[in-house]
C-alpha cells in the first residue's frame, strides 16, 4: 500500500464531513444525521483501519517495515 493512502482517505473523509456540514445549513438536524452520520463514521473507520494496517517504517522509506 502506498504510504500516502491514509492521507488520501483522510482527505476523502474531510470532504464528506464538509459536505455534510454544508447540508446541515439546508436541513434540520434529524435529516442531517440520518443522511450523513453513518457515511462519515464509515469513512473514519476505513481510515483508522488503513492506518492501523500500514507498516511502520524504520529509519525512512528505504528501510524494511517493522
Amino acid at each position: 500500500m502506498d504510504a500516502t493512502f491514509p492521507l488520501y482517505m483522510a482527505s476523502v473523509a474531510f470532504e464528506d464531513i464538509t459536505s455534510s456540514l454544508k447540508m446541515f445549513a439546508c436541513f434540520d438536524l434529524q435529516a442531517w444525521q440520518e443522511l450523513h452520520i453513518s457515511k462519515v463514521s464509515n469513512s473514519l473507520t476505513i481510515i483508522i483501519n488503513k492506518i492501523a494496517a500500514t507498516p511502520l517504517l524504520v529509519n525512512g522509506p528505504n528501510k524494511k517495515p517493522m
